[in-house]
């Protein structure tokens, strides 16, 4: 690793936008689900001559791999969130991936970020909506990054992601007598790779740049959410040591969100006529029978 270092960040696996400079953004909404699939990698930035897990003690990783015909290596994907069941983009390339048992216990939990908004644009009573120009989106990426975690084996794995949103579209938030019932959002996706190393327990960084950008990568529907991102960097990335040659990122997240009450889907005008009439066809029933 280098030793031309950035001054620390206090805050490692958070990646927030600027918020309004507003005492009002006092409502927040908690991006977590409990049922969550997919993860985050990065491939084809480790590779090794010998298979991993083989006998190499040092070489022996809690993540999957693939031999890469076109190197004539071996790739370590570098994921976080593993399934024994996950189907990996370099399986739908035709490669074998090995080593995909390694899971984590809480592999359905996930835990997006936050939306923060003005409380004051939501009314106890009737429905209200809250467009995109009025709330702040932030994205976490706890989930994923190796920095920090056991799988960092022998410093090899020694980065953490940084994951932003912009350019957000949709109605925004809908909220019903004060209850969260929809969220109608899409937004751009960029990625930055953030190297780092602790010297006497301090931690200094070194982002790579330009990192890994994608359009509409991110959709919420209702409760629903879908990360979209499947990018392969297009030029050689130079951070610390080291090169991010091709490598490719990919970021395959859905599942619901807690917090969002969907609200149930009302019946049409037509059924609404038909109600009266029903109920006096159960009145004539009644009367024929007795």
């Amino acid at each position: 690793m280098s030793k031309n270092w950035n001054a620390p960040l206090a805050a490692l696996a958070f990646a927030a936008l600027a918020l309004p400079a507003s005492s009002a953004w006092a409502g927040s909404i908690t991006l977590t689900g409990s049922d969550a699939t997919g993860y985050l990698s990065l491939s084809a930035f480790n590779t090794e001559a010998a298979e991993p897990n083989t006998g190499n003690p040092q070489k022996t990783f809690d993540y999957p791999y693939y031999f890469n015909t076109e190197k004539g290596l071996w790739d370590i994907i570098i994921a976080g969130k593993l399934s024994k069941d996950s189907v990996y983009a370099e399986e739908l390339a035709g490669n074998t991936v090995y080593n995909k048992s390694i899971t984590d216990a809480d592999f359905s939990q996930a835990a997006l970020g936050s939306l923060t908004y003005d409380d004051a644009l939501v009314s106890a009573s009737g429905t209200s909506v809250i467009s995109v120009d009025d709330f702040a989106l932030s994205l976490s990426a706890s989930d994923y990054s190796p920095f920090g975690t056991p799988r960092n084996v022998n410093n090899e794995f020694s980065w953490f992601y940084e994951i932003k949103a912009s350019n957000l579209r949709g109605n925004g938030l809908t909220f019903v007598d004060g209850v969260l019932t929809n969220i109608d959002l899409k937004a751009d996706i960029h990625v930055d790779v953030i190297f780092a190393t602790t010297i006497l327990g301090q931690v200094y960084t070194q982002a790579s740049t330009p990192g890994f950008f994608q359009s509409d990568a991110l959709v919420i529907d209702g409760n629903s959410f879908a990360f979209f991102f499947d990018v392969i960097a297009d030029q050689d990335v130079p951070v610390s040591e080291n090169l991010l040659t091709n490598s490719h990122m990919v970021l395959n997240r859905s599942g619901t969100i807690d917090q969002v009450q969907v609200a149930p889907v009302p019946l049409p005008a037509s059924a609404l006529l038909m109600l009266p009439a029903l109920g006096a066809l159960g009145v004539v029933r009644r009367r024929r029978r007795e």
